[in-house]
């Protein structure tokens, strides 16, 4: 079957939108061509963070602030990387790894759940492979999860407040949730389920649902702040301990944990496909980053 017409169609019922042209599979000739069509594929749309310093953490007056926010640590990058601007999609997470966990199923643009962190992780590999294969990868870059230190830069997004979107960190909060719920999907206006990436605001890098919609999986374990100067460079990251960092709250959590200091903890062999708010991110950056003191 061809459709559209061509060059040599000598009358203009030939062009129009519903001619059809039967023609044998096998037949080649200057008239005929075709064109692709591509089912869903991971194609992260990704925002520049550029190399620089932020503290992590919350100072004493921040209201409910927990006591692993503490001790406030400067944090200097040495280098800039790639984060994804949207939560990774279902549509994506099923183009790579041909399953579907999310509760939440039926709209292709919400966000992936239910993910553990090493299916997150093997989602990465796979899609480094990938586009390795198709030379799409800058020399010495892979996609992979944040760290917990890039994940907050990147949220902050040279801000120093309780959300990117402002508020003092001394803020009441009643103050403020009407603000956060042009930001962020969270118990105050999800309905109590996912909503498709990008559909509130998105923070002054460029990135959206750093607050709220899922749980993201940090690439490192749950560690305490070590206080002081921290300077970030390119190595090794080890991953021996059994619990990893997850950050920015979710359609089922209040504002206060959903503010940009806010850190929580989740065992990996702790199941998570009961609550449907476990998802992630990609970062295209240098291999794993190291603390450097």
């Amino acid at each position: 079957m061809c459709r559209g017409g061509a060059w040599n169609s000598d009358l203009v019922r030939d062009c129009r939108s519903a001619r059809r042209r039967a023609v044998d599979q096998s037949a080649r000739d200057s008239a005929t061509g075709f064109r692709l069509v591509l089912g869903p594929v991971a194609n992260p749309r990704l925002v520049w963070i550029s190399p620089g310093t932020f503290v992590v953490g919350s100072p004493p007056c921040e209201d409910h602030r927990d006591p692993d926010e503490q001790p406030m640590t400067l944090v200097r990058f040495t280098y800039g990387f790639w984060m994804s601007k949207y939560e990774t999609t279902q549509s994506e997470y099923e183009s790579v790894m041909e399953t579907n966990p999310s509760m939440f199923s039926g709209d292709p643009n919400r966000p992936v759940e239910n993910v553990t962190w090493a299916e997150a992780f093997a989602y990465c590999e796979k899609l480094t492979d990938r586009e390795r294969r198709m030379g799409r990868l800058p020399h010495g870059h892979v996609y992979r999860l944040p760290t917990e230190f890039e994940w907050e830069y990147a949220c902050r997004a040279g801000t120093t407040t309780l959300f990117s979107f402002g508020f003092d960190r001394c803020t009441p909060w009643d103050d403020y949730v009407d603000t956060l719920c042009e930001y962020a999907w969270t118990s105050h206006n999800s309905g109590w389920q996912t909503h498709p990436v990008g559909t509130r605001k998105p923070n002054p890098w460029g990135l959206f649902d750093m607050h709220g919609n899922v749980w993201e999986w940090c690439l490192n374990p749950f560690v305490l702040y070590p206080g002081g100067h921290l300077t970030v460079t390119v190595g090794e990251a080890t991953n021996d301990l059994p619990f990893q960092c997850i950050r920015g709250g979710a359609w089922h959590i209040d504002a206060q944990g959903c503010r940009a200091a806010d850190r929580h903890n989740w065992f990996l062999d702790r199941p998570v496909t009961q609550y449907g708010s476990f998802g992630f991110r990609v970062v295209l950056a240098p291999t794993c980053p190291t603390p450097a003191r």
